[in-house]
């Protein structure tokens, strides 16, 4: 921008590129490298997202994420799990870095969804809804023993007597269920 300054005697100054103005009405873009969800059932934090940032324009000046108990945040019907929280280190023209989601707060026994909202310096944003999900099951399995008190000593095979039963009521359900037979107790 040049100025043009004039007193009332007539006097003028001309400044040639006084300063400039930049413009930046595109918002930042991303590319989801875990587009759909994380597939896996987690039972532990420490897993990371590739959910990827870049502005061109004005440049990055920050990201935060929500989790909700359904797709579509508030307007799917679901509950609020984990509030906006930052996305540490965005900035600058891209951010590529794997990031985590605060594992501990996530519904357990559920699908997560996260959705993502990143800001350039000039104020625009962009929100993606559901941008993935992150499926978590902390809670073992477990058995219940229907032969309680049974301590008899077979020399050979009954057949099928034994009444044990396995259970997972969280949703990664049974995987696989391995046994032994000892000789002695408590071994």
């Amino acid at each position: 921008v040049s100025i043009e300054i004039y007193d009332i005697a007539g006097n003028t100054r001309t400044v040639t590129d006084a300063f400039f103005v930049k413009k930046d009405t595109t918002p930042p873009s991303y590319i989801n490298g875990v587009f759909g969800g994380d597939n896996t059932w987690r039972r532990e934090s420490g897993t990371t997202y590739n959910f990827s940032f870049s502005d061109n324009g004005s440049g990055l000046s920050g990201a935060k994420y929500e989790a909700w108990s359904l797709e579509g945040g508030s307007s799917g019907g679901g509950i609020e799990i984990k509030t906006l929280t930052e996305i540490p280190g965005v900035s600058g023209s891209s951010y590529n870095t794997p990031w985590q989601v605060d594992f501990d707060a996530l519904l357990e026994s559920a699908a997560n969804y996260i959705s993502i909202e990143f800001y350039d310096a000039a104020s625009n944003s962009t929100t993606v809804t559901d941008a993935f999900f992150v499926l978590k099951d902390t809670t073992p399995p477990y058995i219940v023993n229907n032969q309680l008190g049974d301590d008899t000593e077979y020399e050979s095979d009954p057949g099928a007597i034994f009444d044990v039963d396995f259970f997972d009521h969280n949703a990664s359900k049974l995987k696989d269920i391995y046994y032994s037979i000892h000789r002695l107790p408590n071994y």
